[in-house]
């Protein structure tokens, strides 16, 4: 390279004196002509000399593997000396990402219709209930002390077990969280106002909609329907229908008609 930036110069210098020379016919046009072609492919090699030398670096570069993602690396699959080519079907190693990580969840078609209408309600009422937070407690029963956030909600739901997956996204800066590894996670629903009822007190109707009998103010027994999102023991956790201060009836349940009067043990005075 060195060697063609001084040819260059030369030639740029004898084609400059050459240009003058021949402007005062001193020398002949063909010594001109001379001139200008020497400067010209002294131009030429420059430039194939430099092509030479990006082919180099490329070729260079290629001997250095980068990732293309962040992560650690797995031991080596190939050993040091080994021949490797292009599109080989062993691979050198794998690098795996690990902050953040992934953690897949198996839950019902029903969880995830519940979650839907949690968030849904979030950006309606413009508030932060904590729906799609995910717990995690690692298989050595240590709890992970990082929440998870919900990545991706699956759209198909399999119709043989009606089960489908959401994916969480983990923070992961200690590499607690491994691939592969199995875990157990408590995906949060928000936090909203509900009512825990006792299973047996919450009959069913003829549609099988399930609703409460409450005591009036009249003294007469009142159908509240309700809206069960979950069991919790022997109760249901209810978040419609019923209020504060409500009386839900508990007894002679079977006989009891909307409507019949009723009177209260222990009422207050």
């Amino acid at each position: 390279m060195a060697h063609g930036e001084a040819e260059r110069v030369a030639a740029d210098a004898r084609k400059a004196r050459f240009t003058h020379l021949s402007g005062i016919n001193a020398v002949s046009h063909q010594d001109y002509d001379d001139a200008v072609s020497s400067a010209a492919q002294a131009a030429a090699d420059i430039a194939s000399a430099k092509a030479e030398i990006m082919s180099a670096q490329v070729n260079l570069d290629y001997s250095r593997v980068y990732s293309p993602i962040s992560g650690r690396i797995s031991r080596t699959l190939v050993t040091e000396g080994a021949l490797v080519t292009a599109n080989q079907t062993t691979p050198l190693a794998t690098v795996t990402q690990l902050d953040p990580i992934y953690v897949d969840l198996t839950v019902t078609g029903e969880a995830v219709s519940r979650l839907r209408e949690s968030l849904m309600n979030e950006k309606r009422d413009h508030t932060s209930t904590g729906a799609g937070q995910v717990d995690v407690v690692l298989d050595t029963g240590r709890p992970y002390t990082s929440p998870g956030r919900i990545d991706l909600l699956e759209v198909m739901v399999d119709p043989g077990t009606g089960m489908t997956t959401l994916r969480t996204t983990f923070q992961n800066p200690d590499a607690m969280l491994l691939p592969g590894m199995f875990v157990h996670a408590t995906l949060h629903y928000g936090r909203r106002k509900a009512f825990l009822v006792p299973q047996n007190v919450v009959l069913r109707d003829l549609h099988a909609d399930p609703y409460v009998l409450i005591a009036g103010s009249d003294g007469k027994a009142v159908l509240r329907k309700v809206k069960i999102i979950q069991d919790s023991g022997n109760s249901w956790v209810i978040t419609d229908g019923v209020s504060d201060g409500d009386r839900i009836i508990t007894e002679k349940l079977q006989t009891l008609q909307p409507g019949d009067s009723i009177h209260l043990l222990n009422e207050p005075a």
